[in-house]
């Protein structure tokens, strides 16, 4: 087992397991696909438009004999086409039909002249302005029948709208990873209060006792991991005992694809999960990285299943799990991994004392420009950090010192607003 790795090989080795052991897929209603795992692209299954049509309101015309301008004389409008209905023969020279945006053009049309640009007058319509185009969408312009409509990806709404677009009323996706997430600590507690609750602070304080704290990391975890396609189980908070946690852990491994500890993996006393995954036959493929928050990170597998061992300090648990956990979920449903850094100018000077690990510093994110403004921050316990946290800047091995409107990398944690 890797100890005091660099985080970028640590993820090499999570994907290699996740590459390995791709989720299979499932066949889904188009309405319930949104946010799920597309693993393969798939090709329109038509022209698009699949007709030539109008590109607005106005008058399909055909010029009458030997007339050269389109204004000289008037048309005789003989239908009116709207979207969903088709004209039934072809336009005669001198004729016109009145046609509403993305309806079927006639045979023989020119083109559609807009509607604001014409007068009518006794079932005739005469053209004014001039139309520098023909307003006419061409069949296939925008798509052709076999084209790739949608690549790998989550589904997002505008997704569902192109596939819907194409015909598709059900889609292949992955089966979303089952992933049961366990906390470790004797001091843990379950949330019990609510907002606008009078009592709310007799009530938390009777909750706690006198050296608890509320279980804020197994909230946190399963719903970043619903965002990334898969479906957590909250499977209970448990004493910092080996033998309970051998049996949860294990009964966990053998009903989910992975099983996520959060606390559990330092050095302390009480800090058994590695133990506990060497009992359960866990290969450990690393244990402590050099990165900050985070280093406590465990990682390990056992057939396609995988544990994950995350720190118990809110900052570093969310930090593992947005750099190993949530990749990790997205390659096994088929997405192809891509670097979640961009490019920032730093506001302000920035300086670190240890400079042995990759660091992660909250930010927050002016738009646009990404520009990145370091926040207040004295360690991974500081969970309201990232109630006002944007991205966690990136300083590598031996950076020191960042000056002020200088390049740097961050990792977005919140959509750009």
């Amino acid at each position: 087992m890797e100890h005091l790795l660099h985080p970028d090989d640590a993820l090499y080795l999570v994907l290699d397991h996740a590459r390995n052991h791709p989720m299979k897929t499932e066949t889904v209603p188009l309405e319930d696909s949104l946010g799920r795992a597309l693993p393969f692209t798939v090709s329109s299954l038509l022209d698009q438009p699949p007709f030539d049509k109008s590109a607005m309101d106005g008058y399909a015309y055909r010029r009458s004999a030997g007339v050269i301008s389109r204004t000289e004389k008037p048309y005789a409008v003989i239908d009116t086409v709207a979207a969903g209905s088709v004209h039934p023969g072809r336009l005669h020279p001198g004729e016109a039909v009145r046609i509403m945006t993305g309806a079927p053009i006639p045979r023989d049309t020119e083109g559609v002249w807009r509607v604001e640009w014409t007068t009518t007058e006794d079932g005739r319509v005469r053209f004014r302005e001039r139309e520098p185009i023909t307003n006419i969408i061409r069949r296939g312009e925008n798509l052709a029948l076999g084209d790739p409509l949608v690549t790998p990806r989550l589904l997002a709404p505008q997704d569902l709208g192109v596939l819907a677009a194409s015909g598709y009323g059900r889609i292949d996706v992955s089966r979303a990873p089952s992933v049961a997430v366990i906390s470790t600590g004797d001091e843990l507690r379950e949330p019990v209060a609510w907002t606008h609750n009078p009592l709310a602070e007799e009530v938390v304080e009777k909750a706690l006792g006198e050296a608890g704290i509320f279980d804020s990391n197994a909230h946190l975890l399963a719903a970043r991991v619903r965002l990334a396609a898969a479906r957590p189980v909250r499977a209970g908070i448990f004493p910092d005992d080996v033998e309970a946690l051998v049996t949860a852990v294990g009964d966990a491994l053998d009903k989910h694809d992975v099983v996520i500890l959060s606390g559990g993996v330092s050095m302390g006393d009480f800090d058994h999960v590695p133990e506990v995954a060497r009992r359960l036959g866990v290969t450990g493929v690393f244990h402590e990285l050099k990165m900050r928050p985070g280093k406590p990170t465990y990682f390990g597998t056992r057939g396609d299943r995988a544990l994950f061992g995350l720190p118990g300090n809110p900052v570093s648990s969310f930090l593992a799990c947005e750099l190993f956990v949530v990749p990790y979920l997205l390659v096994r449903a088929g997405i192809t991994h891509t670097s979640p850094l961009v490019d920032c100018i730093i506001a302000r000077d920035l300086r670190r004392r240890s400079l042995d690990n990759v660091a992660f510093l909250p930010a927050r994110v002016n738009w646009p420009g990404n520009v990145v403004e370091p926040m207040n921050y004295t360690g991974s316990s500081m969970i309201n950090v990232l109630a006002g946290a944007d991205a966690l800047i990136r300083l590598e091995i031996g950076q020191e010192f960042v000056s002020e409107g200088s390049r740097v990398q961050a990792l977005l944690i919140r959509h750009r607003p």
